[in-house]
């Protein structure tokens, strides 16, 4: 029994002993050769790595090995980088007495990197939460994925807070799609434990919202038909659905006659739903190519009363006044917003 005993205890042993337990403190983050001489192993190799802000720990991104040695000639051969035998992971190391201590390595963290044509990865720290960041796909389709995380200093999982998913077609026939997801607290889904590649199957019990929402570049009318469809419940997430970068990169054309008036209608949606980054943009592309259309400047005024800044909500209100008055239309322009340019508060 005692050979059976040992042979087993080997087995559940190698994982562990897979992955570095420790590096030097001394180790040079960005130094990626001696970084990789120091944590690869025959199933683990250095991809990445980042600092967290309070200088505690590293997160690393690293290629993980399924079954074989990557000093077998599968690999060594470079056949195996198109097939799904490479995973890419996420390793915390937490800063003890004299070294880096490894506190979880997630293999399952990341896309495979050949059979998803993964792009691209990195994880970043920002105030309290951790985001992880992938970009997969062929050349007809494309995904970028954002895991948000919470950040406590006593913790080491990192529970996930939400997900942004934004999946893109090469062609027309295929609305692009941007997907939020919350979780609740009690998900039991964190850093260490979770899985990119069936993260999409997580029990809705686990869920405390989530909504997509459809839309191609340029399309105005389909993307405002989209926004109407969205419940009210959905308007405090609608800058994790739709971004300001989101706006920048919709607009890809010059706004015409034809989709000026769509253009300003998605602008005043998103004021109105709070989303004020992608409201600016899409109000101030209108005036960018239709200077003189009045309500841009009213609806760019309101957006910018909301951000607080109000020199420049009176400068809009200004000139949407002047317009209306050019047009003999000074009895539609409202009273408070003669108020609020006349105040010199707001000067």
């Amino acid at each position: 029994m005692k050979p059976f005993f040992l042979l087993a205890l080997t087995f559940c042993i190698q994982p562990v002993l897979a992955q570095q337990q420790s590096l030097p403190l001394s180790i040079n983050l960005t130094d990626e050769v001696r970084m990789a001489k120091v944590f690869d192993t025959d199933t683990t190799r250095f991809v990445s790595a980042a600092e967290t802000q309070n200088k505690t720990g590293i997160f690393i991104i690293y290629k993980k090995s399924d079954t074989l040695s990557f000093k077998h000639s599968y690999f060594v051969n470079g056949d195996a980088y198109d097939d799904g035998h490479i995973r890419q992971g996420i390793a915390y190391y937490a800063k003890t007495a004299g070294t880096y201590r490894l506190q979880f390595a997630n293999a399952r963290a990341l896309f495979c990197e050949g059979c998803n044509n993964l792009h691209y990865c990195e994880v970043k720290e920002h105030k309290d939460t951790i985001t992880v960041q992938q970009s997969w796909g062929p050349h007809a389709f494309n995904r970028i994925e954002y895991y948000r995380f919470l950040y406590t200093k006593n913790s080491i999982r990192w529970p996930l807070l939400d997900v942004t998913l934004s999946s893109s077609y090469a062609h027309d026939t295929e609305p692009d799609a941007n997907t939020y997801t919350l979780y609740k607290p009690s998900s039991g889904v964190n850093m260490s434990n979770y899985d990119a590649e069936t993260i999409g199957d997580t029990d809705t019990a686990h869920l405390a919202f989530q909504q997509s929402l459809f839309f191609k570049s340029n399309k105005y009318k389909a993307l405002l038909d989209s926004l109407y469809k969205l419940p009210q419940s959905s308007f405090p997430y609608l800058y994790r659905l739709f971004s300001a970068e989101d706006a920048d990169e919709f607009i890809t054309e010059d706004i015409t006659t034809k989709t000026v008036k769509d253009a300003n209608e998605i602008g005043y949606f998103f004021e109105q739903a709070n989303n004020l980054p992608a409201a600016e943009v899409f109000l101030t592309k209108v005036i960018k190519t239709f200077p003189k259309r009045e309500v841009a400047y009213f609806n760019l005024g309101d957006v910018y009363v909301k951000k607080g800044m109000k020199k420049e909500a009176a400068n809009q209100y200004a000139i949407y006044m002047k317009l209306m008055n050019e047009r003999g239309l000074q009895q539609k322009i409202p009273q408070r917003l003669i108020d609020f340019v006349s105040d010199p508060k707001n000067q």
